[in-house]
């Protein structure tokens, strides 16, 4: 199979980056590898700084995303950073968005929705209800919190 070649079309790169920033979000290293992908590294490059000082693309916007999505998904704040790593962000950017969450309620919520038929809370149950909210990036003062909240309701 041959490999594509990539192209050194400083405009089309543009027309790229402006076309997948019209469907969602991207960091700014992510639009970079992903133009790359089509393009050649400066063209890519040149694209994505154009289209961040036309202001289509902003990092604290995809910061505010990523943290409102972990928010939504019942997800730790740990979870939204190593998100935020894997697309090219700085963590820090998304702390000011995170310190507006309850991470507390939101973990609390998730043992609710997914374990709120139990009546009782036996200790095999308990690591498992435990072990599935350090998963999903809660810290460990959040689990062990929103697991007591949970299980004096049960009692």
């Amino acid at each position: 199979m041959k490999k594509q070649e990539l192209r050194d079309d400083p405009e089309g790169a543009y027309s790229y980056a402006i076309w997948l920033l019209a469907r969602r979000e991207y960091a700014f290293e992510e639009l970079v590898r992903k133009i790359g992908s089509r393009y050649v590294k400066e063209a890519a490059l040149a694209a994505a700084q154009k289209a961040r000082a036309e202001g289509s693309q902003s990092d604290q916007r995809m910061a505010e995303m990523l943290a409102r999505h972990a928010a939504f998904a019942h997800q730790g704040p740990q979870k939204a950073r190593l998100e935020a790593r894997r697309r090219g962000l700085d963590p820090d950017l998304l702390t000011p968005y995170l310190e507006e969450q309850d991470f507390g309620a939101q973990a609390l919520d998730f043992l609710e929705r997914r374990y709120g038929s139990l009546e009782s809370v036996d200790y095999k149950t308990g690591q498992k209800m435990l072990a599935a909210l350090c998963r999903r990036g809660f810290d460990r003062d959040t689990c062990l919190e929103a697991f007591e909240r949970f299980s004096s309701s049960r009692s």
